[in-house]
């Protein structure tokens, strides 16, 4: 079999003998998962020991050895038939932006805590998200500023039928100048809280009508990256988000961040899963010092490596921008 990498066997331990050895005596569904299970390992056990390795040693136990190895229908499909769908979520709620846009309602307090039909914002958020019954814990990444507001709202908050512990999560930065950006926010969580299970991401600004219970279940589905999508109906309005283009099977074929001639009024928001086994890949992105700014950069980068699917957000999706939208929302969600 040939590789697209060659690592080191005194860093990685995985080398080619290796792999046929798994082929000749498993049978290939076991044999992708518990080769794959293993690159996570090392990966792994690589940060712990703090060992210093290049971008092809990461790629080597975490990308490719995935891809090389799995069956044509993964690459056909992108579906996971080796991993097992389903088992701990962790919730990322990105809440560490300033919304200069919406000053002075904002100076004092953080977008996603201003109130919009009577409750703040955030809990219109996780209450559409709270049916996906995976989602075990959260996590809300804010800043200096605003940490002690979310520490105090989460006091309160309740979670639904479901008991999940909500961690405050601070990234430090005091302004614009030195934030982090939305995916070095979700790299911090990760880091810190040493997240090894599946990740679902959401932006504390983004406003839906409907229960988001349906997301959970095309993502226990697909075991791949998945996209929330919107049609916003209207190609100059895109201008202000992404184009995407999917192909028949919902997997994004083009993605482009502020489009100047989009050919799409589909746009991606602020609502994402990344499984388990692609968290390597958002630590490579970030080791590569790629934007850590949007969170739909990633999307960029990673649908050209690994499949990536969309999934329709069903009913009203609003994106509060400036206080006349937030008025607007406030009358909508009433």
């Amino acid at each position: 079999m040939n590789l697209l990498f060659r690592c080191e066997p005194a860093q990685c331990f995985l080398t080619e003998q290796t792999i046929n050895h798994q082929r000749k005596n498993k049978g290939d569904k076991t044999e992708e998962k518990i080769v794959v299970e293993h690159s996570f390992a090392i990966y792994q056990n690589l940060l712990k020991r703090k060992k210093s390795f290049d971008t092809p040693h990461l790629l080597g136990v975490s990308f490719f050895a995935k891809m090389q190895i799995h069956s044509q229908h993964y690459l056909e499909t992108g579906v996971d038939v080796g991993a097992t769908p389903g088992g701990s979520v962790k919730l990322i709620v990105l809440g560490a932006g300033y919304a200069t846009r919406l000053y002075p309602l904002t100076l004092n307090l953080p977008k996603p805590l201003l109130p919009v039909a009577g409750k703040p914002m955030m809990e219109h958020v996780l209450d559409n998200l709270m049916p996906i019954d995976e989602i075990d814990e959260i996590f809300i990444v804010t800043n200096a500023k605003f940490v002690e507001h979310f520490q105090n709202w989460a006091q309160a908050y309740k979670t639904g039928d479901k008991v999940r512990p909500i961690s405050i999560v601070n990234d430090a930065s005091t302004d614009d100048s030195n934030k982090l950006g939305a995916i070095g926010d979700m790299h911090l969580v990760i880091n810190e809280a040493k997240i090894e299970d599946d990740v679902v991401v959401v932006g504390g600004d983004n406003l839906f009508s409907q229960s988001l219970e349906g997301f959970g279940d095309y993502c226990r589905e697909k075991n791949a990256p998945v996209l929330g999508v919107y049609d916003v109906g209207n190609l100059e309005e895109i201008k202000k988000y992404n184009s995407i283009e999917i192909d028949e099977n919902a997997r994004i074929v083009y993605f482009e961040e502020k489009p100047f001639a989009p050919k799409s009024t589909l746009t991606g928001i602020a609502l994402y899963y990344y499984p388990r086994w692609t968290l390597p890949m958002i630590h490579q992105y970030i080791a590569e010092d790629n934007n850590p700014d949007q969170p739909g950069r990633l999307v960029q980068w990673m649908y050209t490596r690994t499949s990536f699917f969309v999934w329709r957000v069903p009913g009203i999706w609003f994106d509060v921008g400036a206080k006349e939208t937030l008025e607007e929302a406030s009358r909508i969600f009433s």
